[in-house]
């Protein structure tokens, strides 16, 4: 049996079960185009319902229903943020319509980029609290005194894949250890940030205004494991002259558990002395639960003269054993 949507074009309800991989379970689909728009106006033109076009993502995630794989779809444009997006909804997910290409959008936007920036005072610019949600193709920006990060995860089992998070340049943010990351794995509680994973992101702009503490990847517990996340051909990069500023924090006694796996992912630190480089680590890890980070396939780094301690970083460097290869301990 077919399902007819009086308000969406075959070809695009076909696009998003194949990016979401979805098949016939997607539910509703909603779209968000800025006032007055020429995608509003395209968006009308085509038969989309009013009941299912917004001019907020807030609005249109608010009509979407928990569990029922129902999808946000967001035209190109600046949506500035004045108050928190909280995801919290299972099942529901979110894709930006613009360029795959989403990295480094300009100030006021432009054609193909959808842009979420913020520079009102909040802790995150997303908070993403449901289950098995998916969030495809856009960029974020939170630039504020108070900001945590960009995206702070705690559902379980997200997918981030094609997201440019730029992190906040507010001088308070820049320097410091707890304020101004792209993305925060929060497990504060059971199960928090189960199977995450991130796929194709940037995570961190070297243009941003240099550092003087804290990084890109924020990981963080108090009593509770987040287990086994995942970050696949994702670029993390920052600027900074300072020894103490790592890529990745991981802190608390049980901030997370099991394996953290990069695959084919590339860090990079910019100074403006060309050639040097950060006597410091890629990964701080405080961390005193048993778990491993896993640098695979082709995995590298630039910017710190070491990765960190030999504990809980491993590479996927072969050793000539008749048994085949196995993973080395990292420094």
């Amino acid at each position: 049996m077919k399902i007819k949507r009086r308000h969406l074009a075959p070809s695009l309800e076909q696009w998003i079960m194949s990016t979401l991989q979805l098949g016939p379970g997607v539910g509703d689909i909603f779209f968000v185009a800025e006032a007055s728009s020429q995608y509003e106006s395209w968006a009308k033109y085509q038969g989309v319902d009013s009941d299912h076009l917004f001019d907020t993502l807030a609005e249109a995630e608010d009509a979407c229903v928990a569990s029922r794989n129902d999808v946000v779809c967001v035209y190109p444009g600046t949506y500035t943020q004045t108050a928190k997006i909280t995801w919290d909804k299972s099942s529901t997910h979110l894709i930006g319509l613009g360029s795959p290409n989403q990295r480094i959008p300009a100030t006021a936007g432009t054609a193909g980029c959808v842009y979420f920036p913020c520079t009102t005072a909040m802790t995150e610019l997303f908070l993403i609290s449901g289950h098995h949600c998916q969030f495809h193709n856009f960029s974020t920006y939170l630039s504020t005194a108070t900001g945590v990060a960009d995206v702070r995860v705690q559902g379980r089992n997200t997918l981030l894949k094609g997201l440019f998070m730029k992190s906040g340049q507010n001088a308070t943010q820049l320097a410091s250890d707890i304020l101004g990351y792209s993305l925060y794995l929060d497990n504060s509680a059971a199960g928090y940030c189960n199977g995450f994973t991130a796929e194709g992101c940037h995570i961190g702009d070297p243009r941003n205004t240099v550092r003087t503490a804290g990084g890109m990847i924020y990981m963080t517990g108090v009593t509770n494991a987040g287990m086994c996340y995942e970050f696949k051909d994702c670029f993390i990069s920052g600027w900074s002259e300072t020894n103490a500023c790592s890529a990745v924090f991981v802190t608390g006694n049980n901030a997370c558990d099991r394996y953290v796996l990069w695959q084919d992912c590339t860090f990079y630190n910019f100074y403006t002395n060309l050639g040097s480089i950060l006597t410091g680590d890629v990964f701080t890890d405080t961390c005193g639960t048993t778990h491993m980070h896993l640098l695979t396939g082709r995995t590298c780094q630039y910017g710190w003269d070491e990765w960190g301690s030999g504990t809980y970083i491993f590479g996927s460097m072969p050793v000539p054993y008749a048994t085949g290869g196995t993973m080395v301990t990292m420094t």
